[in-house]
């Protein structure tokens, strides 16, 4: 089939407020490999990525990137808008290849936090909720699972790790001085108790920026859980419950344009609001 071109809204509400965002989309046929790719986001970003063999059930989604282009005519937010993105881009594959069963993927994102330190999102999470974001959000499952329960008690270990250096070690061992402000080496000062488990230390921290518990994380999880590769079902993209709604253009948009309802020729409009279980088979696996 020729490259095919979208725009894709989604709806979602957030606090009483209806939030709408909107992606550009481009399907291509890359006939010599013998695969589609779809990307989704802004006019020049690519935030999406997902590969569609010709043959087989499984898509593999390349990359899943944040940036604050991602939407077309609003700024892309993190967290719920983010999550509405990934749904969205999810439901609209299988509305092109219902014949897909599951997406599967390789689980390297990160936060950066305010001192320029990056840490592992899927380490974080499962240290606060016991759970990765990918599981949380959107029901993944660990393709190794046996991997994924030595990984979990190896951070369960160290989070139980009984802290007994003296403040000021404590401090020289995994805070620089010059580095971290004052503020952050202070709040450290105040929470640290000689004994207390590396878990309840975090916790009382309770999570704020995470400038103050970056480079910790860092050194005592190492990226734990970076890297793994998960799992989502199309059964579980049934229980989304996000509005959805698909334009197909007649042509690809150029490269610099204010989007506005003139902006681009719609081929025709696919009122597409999750109506999305018809796609799926409640035995499918």
């Amino acid at each position: 089939m020729k490259n095919k071109y979208y725009i894709l809204e989604s709806s979602y509400k957030n606090n009483n407020k209806n939030i709408k965002r909107k992606y550009y989309v481009t399907i291509i046929d890359n006939y010599e490999t013998e695969e589609y790719i779809i990307n989704i986001g802004g006019i020049n970003i690519k935030c999406i990525s997902i590969q569609i063999p010709y043959k087989g059930n499984q898509a593999v989604i390349l990359d899943i990137s944040y940036y604050e282009k991602c939407s077309l005519k609003d700024i892309l937010k993190k967290n719920k808008d983010m999550v509405q993105l990934i749904k969205c881009s999810l439901i609209f594959t299988l509305h092109h290849f219902p014949e897909l069963k599951s997406f599967i993927f390789s689980d390297n994102s990160y936060i950066e936090c305010k001192n320029k330190i990056r840490i592992c999102l899927a380490d974080l999470y499962y240290i606060k909720y016991q759970k990765t974001w990918y599981e949380k959000m959107f029901n993944a499952i660990p393709e190794n699972k046996e991997q994924y329960k030595n990984d979990k008690l190896k951070i369960d270990k160290i989070l139980n790790k009984n802290l007994n250096f003296d403040i000021d070690i404590f401090i020289d061992a995994y805070y620089d001085n010059e580095f971290d402000s004052k503020e952050i080496i202070n709040k450290i000062k105040e929470i640290y108790k000689k004994n207390m488990t590396l878990k309840s230390f975090l916790e009382n921290i309770k999570y704020n920026e995470c400038s103050y518990y970056s480079i910790i994380i860092n050194k005592f999880f190492r990226n734990q859980l970076s890297g793994l590769n998960w799992i989502i079902n199309i059964n579980d993209i049934a229980e989304f419950n996000s509005n959805c709604d698909i334009i197909e253009l007649e042509k690809a948009l150029p490269k610099h344009i204010i989007i506005n309802k003139k902006s681009y020729i719609e081929k025709r409009h696919i009122n597409y609001q999750l109506e999305t279980r018809k796609y799926f088979n409640t035995d499918s696996k």
